[in-house]
């Protein structure tokens, strides 16, 4: 797996987990236009939130307006992509994964771009197989310095604490500081997704 840079301005590719994460942020929409890059999403993220309920329906109806504001597109995997994909979840529990991450990362070897997956078994999967293949986080996005830019550090923060409160997003450890610095010590504690030895920090 290969280091990721907010200066590398490929198409950012997303699962349904930062789907999530993103939306549960509350300000999406403007993370979206601040990078203002391609953002692909495969069709078997919004088919695994169809019928779904709560979050996974609202999440479902974020990603259609995405796409009606041009910010995202929803694509299908190529036939090599799903040549990758089947050997993604084709096998033992250990050593698959489900399939939004599969076809996340599938169509980001498939077209060069970036994945941006969270679950730490994904990350280790993308970085035993596809040595080349860059990853990134939804921290990453919600960070990235032209966020930072657009938006301001109070609104960031504050779309970062809904994250991790809303959909118990996943932050990456090199991240952890940052994220604490970023949204309060006083606000850690309702951060369960955190790990707790973070949420101690004082």
């Amino acid at each position: 797996m290969a280091n990721f840079s907010s200066s590398d301005f490929r198409p950012y590719v997303i699962d349904t987990s930062v789907a999530i994460n993103l939306e549960a942020s509350h300000i999406a929409v403007e993370i979206f236009e601040a990078l203002g890059r391609p953002v692909v999403i495969v069709d078997t993220v919004p088919a695994e939130l169809e019928g779904g309920r709560g979050h996974g329906a609202k999440v479902h109806h974020a990603i259609a307006d995405w796409q009606r504001r041009s910010l995202a597109i929803v694509v299908q995997l190529s036939a090599a992509g799903n040549e990758t994909f089947e050997s993604l979840i084709a096998g033992s529990a250990a050593a698959t994964l489900d399939d939004g991450e599969a076809a996340t990362i599938a169509h980001a070897v498939d077209t060069a771009a970036i994945a941006v997956i969270d679950e730490a078994k994904a990350r280790k999967i993308s970085a035993e197989r596809f040595s080349a293949l860059v990853v990134a986080s939804s921290t990453d996005l919600i960070l990235d310095p032209l966020v930072l830019a657009a938006l301001g550090k109070d609104r960031v923060a504050d779309g970062l604490f809904y994250a991790l409160i809303g959909a118990r997003m996943r932050v990456p450890r090199e991240r952890h500081a940052e994220v604490v610095h970023l949204i309060g010590r006083e606000r850690l504690p309702q951060c369960l997704s955190l790990p707790a030895s973070v949420r101690r920090t004082t």
